[in-house]
């Protein structure tokens, strides 16, 4: 999916950057019914906000809201949320004081009983990201892994087979199918099987939509990305006809 500048309804408050699981996309975000046509004191038209549960910790932010959770931060369990101070006071009515900005902002993220052992673990995440080059290392890094496999299934002549647009790929999580664009399950049962044997887990593609699932995190290593490449490229001269 891709946004084009000026496609949005006119009612739309906002442009919502969603860049997770295995596809990046813009979304218009509409106000209450009740506040639609008003515009904010404040100056807020034409925010841009972003959900990067995939890749946050990836490259530098540029959102002025910006949601991100697990994953690259670490285990489950903890949510960051980075927002600016003059979106503070907006909710809505039916919005539950623990999911107030405001009222989180003005109990130093307390409000409620804290997850201690995901906040600790973010923390070693976050101090191995900053000893190892910071996030401009980590883009870099995720970049050339990404790379990798692309060009694989990409130059494959359509054994492996990517059903996210080049434009919108995601740099974490690479979908692709095996044989042809449809996948064969009985190849790709052959591909998770010889893999695992190599001890490379879970690359079962999503329940909804089958197929293999590779994601790149950063804390997977060039040397593990480079061990699937070979992978891929050993099954595709074994099974290529």
């Amino acid at each position: 999916m891709e946004y084009t500048p000026g496609s949005e309804n006119t009612y739309a408050s906002s442009l919502h950057e969603y860049t997770g699981i295995a596809v990046k996309f813009m979304l218009p975000v509409y106000p209450s019914p009740s506040s639609r046509g008003q515009k904010s004191e404040k100056g807020l038209t034409g925010l841009q906000s972003g959900c990067w549960q995939d890749c946050v910790l990836l490259q530098a932010l540029q959102q002025r809201h910006f949601a991100g959770a697990q994953k690259n931060v670490g285990s489950a369990g903890v949510t960051v949320e980075i927002v600016h101070d003059d979106l503070l006071g907006f909710a809505l009515l039916e919005c539950p004081s623990v999911l107030e900005y405001k009222v989180q902002a003005g109990n130093s993220s307390l409000y409620n009983m804290p997850p201690c052992f995901s906040i600790y673990v973010m923390g070693l995440v976050l101090e191995w990201i900053k000893n190892n080059g910071d996030i401009a290392a980590m883009e870099k890094l995720s970049s050339i892994k990404s790379q990798m496999i692309y060009e694989i299934i990409d130059n494959s002549q359509g054994f492996y087979v990517c059903p996210v647009e080049p434009q919108n790929r995601s740099k974490m999580n690479i979908p692709f199918r095996t044989g042809n664009a449809k996948g064969g399950d009985a190849l790709e049962k052959r591909f998770l099987d010889k893999a695992l044997e190599f001890n490379m887990l879970s690359l079962k593609g999503h329940r909804s939509v089958g197929g293999i699932w590779a994601s790149l995190y950063n804390a997977v290593m060039i040397e593990d990305v480079q061990k699937l490449a070979a992978f891929m490229k050993n099954f595709l001269e074994m099974h290529q006809l």
